[in-house]
């Protein structure tokens, strides 16, 4: 997201092959770390965190984007190509006890409904997050009930408890 320009060319399509990507458990890490990252970053690039001034809008619908830029995806686009794809949040919630969280930074994560202070974060952990702090008031019940039927809040417990074990 540090360049503005080249996001045109990044459609729905681009965007449910990365969801395809990661919701496939043969997925290497190497390839499902970037993948993770690339969605991370769509989510991330919602209309409402654009830079400068934001219009008043009189629809319940995000501020439209001018064309190109950067800030035209967000959470409703991202979580449209999730939902083709079911198996892709059971995936990355089995991810967050992987090799792959000891090779994460030191962070602090607060997931809306349970803060853990964690000596690192998976990249799964962080897409886990940014999907939480991003979620639109239409999709919000949704996508709780899901992460609620994956037992998220164990996930994240034994996953953070695992690492802590692994260090001491």
């Amino acid at each position: 997201m540090e360049l503005d320009y080249g996001w045109a060319t990044l459609d729905d399509a681009f965007i449910f092959n990365v969801v395809k990507i990661l919701s496939s458990s043969q997925s290497l890490i190497n390839v499902c770390r970037p993948a993770t990252a690339i969605l991370k970053k769509l989510v991330e690039a919602d209309p409402m965190s654009a830079p400068g001034p934001q219009l008043a809008s009189s629809s319940r619908s995000p501020p439209a984007a001018p064309p190109g830029s950067v800030y035209r995806y967000g959470f409703h686009v991202v979580f449209e190509q999730m939902r083709k794809e079911r198996g892709l949040l059971e995936t990355v919630i089995s991810r967050l006890g992987s090799a792959d969280t000891a090779m994460a930074q030191y962070r602090f994560v607060f997931v809306s409904f349970l803060a853990v202070n964690l000596l690192n974060v998976s990249p799964s952990m962080m897409l886990i997050n940014s999907l939480l702090s991003h979620a639109s008031d239409t999709r919000w019940e949704e996508f709780i009930s899901e992460l609620e039927r994956l037992n998220v809040r164990k996930a994240v417990v034994v996953s953070s408890l695992s690492y802590l074990l692994l260090v001491t």
